[in-house]
């Protein structure tokens, strides 16, 4: 009922508001050290701050919270290739795309911080080339994307943790990112979806997210 509809979109703005602060603190600083180590902006720096600004434009109302997958997909190009100038310059980014996913929902800033998880916690060692690799697919109702990376993997114990707290319905108090993604999917279409898959081993970590097929709002 219309109730539940608002408190269902008050949830959603909500769970936005805290991820998409966290994640524009820590690649703002990102940049900042570069640029002192630079001493001053070149030609990749100031794209590099170009990509930062196309999630500045953002706001929190809930008709920016609901966008079509190549947008989300566009923003997340810039985001990666942002992150990898800024850590790690052969850091690889490999999109597959169906072409007929791009019109279809998606909670904004949901892909990101598996990126940002990657290039944070997954290269730890220089022993291997960097590459993550997003594959978003689908089937008649369902549309699939998932994350793999060829780091160093995520630690049985941390594995577990995060797992938990997926099945829990506590706002996150660790491993923010993916929760709050979660979280966003589920409100926005049903406990079925969001993170339905997570795995991780010595040779790198995998995640999948399900979302039913549902066309993007027209602005």
């Amino acid at each position: 009922d219309e109730a539940l509809l608002h408190i269902r979109k008050s949830q959603l703005i909500t769970l936005h508001s805290q991820i998409s602060p966290h994640m524009l603190g820590n690649s703002l600083d990102a940049i900042k050290w570069r640029m002192i180590e630079k001493h001053g902006y070149d030609d990749e720096l100031e794209s590099a701050i170009a990509g930062m600004s196309s999630f500045l434009e953002d706001s929190y109302e809930y008709s920016q919270i609901i966008i079509p997958l190549r947008e989300e997909i566009e923003k997340t190009k810039y985001y990666a290739d942002m992150m990898a100038y800024c850590f790690l310059r052969e850091l690889k980014v490999e999109w597959i795309v169906m072409d007929e996913v791009l019109d279809y929902a998606i909670v904004s800033t949901s892909i990101q911080p598996f990126i940002e998880n990657c290039i944070h916690h997954s290269f730890t060692s220089d022993e291997v080339e960097p590459k993550v690799s997003v594959r978003v697919s689908c089937d008649e109702s369902l549309i699939y994307i998932e994350i793999q990376d060829n780091g160093s993997g995520i630690s049985p114990d941390i594995l577990v943790s995060i797992r938990e707290n997926l099945r829990n319905e506590d706002y996150a108090h660790k491993h923010i990112g993916i929760k709050n993604v979660h979280l966003k999917l589920k409100l926005l279409f049903g406990k079925d979806f969001g993170v339905t898959e997570i795995q991780s081993d010595k040779n790198g970590t995998y995640v999948k997210i399900t979302i039913p097929k549902i066309l993007a709002p027209l602005e």
